[in-house]
């Protein structure tokens, strides 16, 4: 009986490697159009490639990703117009409604929807809108601040330069009566002048004495004088030390005598008219001086030959009239 079964499975071999040799011959070349039959995959093979590749794989989103997706499709929804198909739309179009156009027999109403506020905390219905205008308040006093301290700072500024430039413009004014004043002396000695007028610089400071009847002399600088007269005074009261000056100028170029015995000191009156005058008046009274008198400019530095010659050349009385000549 093993010998039977042999014999069968011998015969099922041959007729089996026929089989094979026969579909050899008969099978498609490379070049035919005939696809393989895939083999089947391993079990492990399987779920290799049934898994997804780790960068395909979904990652779980957080809570606020999920809200603010939710939130942006919720928006987009509501952007978009309803169709021309959709039977609520078509159902307003038959009442009369048109697209764009407003609520109401007259169409004045609203052309929109009312826009739906989704809340997305817990806080209470008006809570959000009290804390948004607390924060709309505070952020409105931070700018009002801000703007206060700018201003502020921009004033100091401002008036920082207007302090320095008011202190340059007094040592500017200062030296130029100072240089003025020893021009008019200078002037007035080599002309003949030689008793001293409000114009010229002070005096120098002396010691004060008694006279035979017990009073004191008052022989203070000029420069003290002014400090003890000074104050605001009129145009006038320039005018009319500067009349005063030119005129004790001539009288002692023709000789005469002064009030005071030795004919060399001011008389007290004239002082006192002197002193009341601001710096710049005294500053305008000798740059006069000097035109009308000596024919001199001191911000030109030149003496002209006459009063035509001035007048053609120089342009002006003041400082300001120079600088604007050099521009």
């Amino acid at each position: 009986m093993a010998k039977r079964f042999k014999k069968a499975r011998l015969a099922a071999a041959a007729e089996t490697q026929q089989q094979g040799r026969q579909h050899h011959h008969d099978a498609d070349d490379y070049m035919s159009a005939a696809f393989t039959v895939p083999q089947p995959l391993s079990s492990l093979k399987a779920r290799s490639a049934l898994k997804p590749h780790p960068q395909e794989q979904q990652r779980t989103l957080s809570r606020k990703e999920v809200d603010a997706l939710a939130t942006d499709r919720r928006i987009e929804g509501l952007d978009t117009p309803i169709e021309a198909t959709n039977p609520g739309f078509k159902l307003l179009m038959k009442l009369g409604w048109k697209r764009d156009a407003g609520l109401g027999k007259r169409g004045a109403g609203i052309t929109a929807p009312i826009a739906a506020a989704v809340k997305q905390n817990r806080s209470g219905l008006g809570h959000e809108s009290k804390a948004e205008a607390r924060r709309a308040a505070a952020k409105a006093a931070a700018a009002e601040r801000e703007q206060r301290a700018r201003a502020q700072e921009l004033a100091a500024r401002k008036e920082f330069r207007s302090s320095m430039s008011g202190q340059f413009a007094a040592r500017r004014l200062a030296a130029d009566l100072t240089q003025a004043q020893r021009l008019v002396e200078q002037m007035d000695v080599a002309t003949g002048v030689s008793g001293r007028t409000p114009l010229w610089p002070p005096e120098p400071e002396v010691e004060v004495e008694a006279d035979d009847d017990g009073a004191d002399q008052d022989d203070l600088s000029f420069a003290a004088a002014a400090q003890a007269r000074g104050g605001a005074a009129t145009s006038a009261a320039a005018a009319t030390a500067a009349a005063a000056a030119a005129a004790a100028a001539g009288e002692e170029s023709g000789g005469g005598g002064g009030d005071d015995a030795d004919g060399g000191m001011m008389s007290e009156e004239l002082r006192a008219e002197w002193a009341a005058l601001s710096m710049a008046e005294q500053l305008a009274c000798c740059l006069q001086y000097l035109r009308s008198t000596h024919l001199y400019c001191l911000y030109c530095g030149t003496r002209y030959d006459s009063a035509g010659d001035m007048d053609e050349h120089c342009p002006g009385v003041a400082k300001d009239d120079h600088d604007a000549e050099e521009l």
